[in-house]
């Protein structure tokens, strides 16, 4: 059965609690000698030495997490960038692990799989985990080059939900309002130059993304939208990836739709607990579960940002991922295309590139081959074939590290294709 991480810890020995605080002072020390950044939302922002901005207490947090956690190889970890889904995914992946959803409406998300840089490893603590049962659910916004060597050594999996950065943006400005007025120009100025919390948005998810493309049955990487757009589908995929299934029995039973109708963000909202509850997050401070749960659709970027803000965002992306395979992720294909200006039917240079990259989105996502030439729609056929036997497999079946190199022979579209990335080829 998984573990609870304890939110209420038993008192250290003076002794312990006294070495515990010498090592929280000493590192403050050293964050104190580290470039800073406005935030513009009233605290200022430590860079941590691996290039990443985060309040000081969260990189002092950061740097005790990564000398002190020692992670097992039954460890599962989930890790997003701030506002990209996480209290649903830890409201799935909880009930999916324990195979039931009581627990959903008596905790919050956040204190079923808290934030270890938040509110374990907090308070000049340095808690003793070990004796927790496996799996132990940990949960992290901490960027994959600054974790413990152990996570990666130890085998351990992670599961990363990565989110479209303009809704992911919109809904870390629409948070922030919540405590104080915040211009969104300047939020998105200090967005795309990186100055944001756990940003650089873009090193952050091209960091787990290269880490799952070279090991596949390590790291699970899932989107936002397709989480959204096929939630029962993804839900088994990721129980799967935890070697946990659904199997015929459960599924016949409706175990897994139970799952799915319960943390759906309407109904998880709607929660006693959710609604008038709080979770200690960080030094003394109990914040309303409330404020985590805003509208969670696809797409409301659109009610926010200029057609010039959203371009802008869109052509960060593009110069970002170029060569990590990442572009062609179905969530990042319609940012491309409205970017270039590309639309279906054209049969410019710009398309035939496109096309041979398999990015045409609605066919890759509806299984549209029949619409193309009988060339094309052979290709586009196999790889479907591929990336449907891929995705029901699982991936801990995969190989070693795949190159994603752009200049390798269609090295982008074997990485996708090998990683079950087009998730709406079956």
């Amino acid at each position: 059965m998984a573990s609870v991480l304890p939110l209420s810890f038993t008192p250290e020995a003076a002794d312990e609690a006294a070495a515990h605080k010498e090592i929280y002072d000493q590192l403050r020390q050293v964050v104190d000698t580290l470039p800073t950044a406005q935030s513009g939302i009233g605290h200022q922002y430590s860079r941590h030495p691996d290039g990443w901005y985060m309040f000081t207490s969260g990189v002092v947090s950061a740097m005790v997490i990564k000398k002190h956690l020692t992670a097992r190889a039954t460890d599962v970890f989930i890790v997003t960038f701030p506002k990209s889904g996480t209290t649903w995914l830890k409201a799935l992946l909880h009930s999916a692990v324990r195979r039931c959803v009581h627990d959903i409406g008596a905790y919050g998300p956040h204190q079923l799989i808290p934030f270890l840089e938040s509110q374990v490893f907090v308070k000049d603590r340095i808690p003793d985990l070990s004796s927790l049962p496996a799996p132990r659910l940990l949960m992290t916004h901490i960027p994959s080059q600054s974790l413990p060597d152990s996570v990666a050594d130890s085998g351990c999996k992670l599961v990363y939900l990565c989110r479209d950065p303009k809704d992911c943006f919109v809904s870390l400005w629409h948070f922030w309002n919540r405590f104080m007025p915040w211009d969104i120009d300047e939020a998105l100025r200090q967005f795309c130059d990186g100055v944001s919390l756990f940003g650089p948005y873009w090193e952050h998810v091209l960091g787990y993304w290269r880490w799952h493309v070279q090991r596949p049955s390590q790291v699970l990487f899932l989107t936002y939208e397709e989480l959204a757009a096929d939630t029962l589908n993804q839900l088994r995929r990721l129980a799967g990836f935890l070697g946990r299934p659904f199997t015929a029995a459960e599924q016949e039973a409706g175990v897994d739709k139970k799952i799915v109708e319960a943390c759906a963000m309407e109904n998880l909202s709607r929660l006693e607990v959710n609604r008038s509850g709080t979770t200690d997050m960080q030094v003394n401070r109990a914040v309303a579960n409330n404020i985590f749960f805003r509208r969670g659709v696809v797409g409301d970027w659109r009610n926010h940002l200029t057609p010039e803000m959203a371009r802008r965002i869109d052509e960060m992306t593009m110069s970002k991922f170029e060569g990590s395979g990442l572009l062609l992720h179905p969530q990042f294909l319609q940012g491309k295309r409205e970017s270039l200006g590309v639309e279906l039917g054209h049969d410019g240079a710009e398309e035939r590139a496109m096309t041979t990259h398999g990015t045409r989105a609605r066919a890759v996502r509806h299984g549209e081959e029949g619409q193309h030439s009988d060339a094309e729609g052979r290709a586009m056929a196999t790889r479907g074939a591929r990336a449907r036997a891929v995705r029901h497999r699982e991936e801990g079946q995969h190989g070693g590290a795949l190159s994603t190199k752009p200049d390798n022979d269609s090295a982008e579209e074997r990485a996708m294709v090998a990683h079950g990335a087009k998730a709406r080829t079956a």
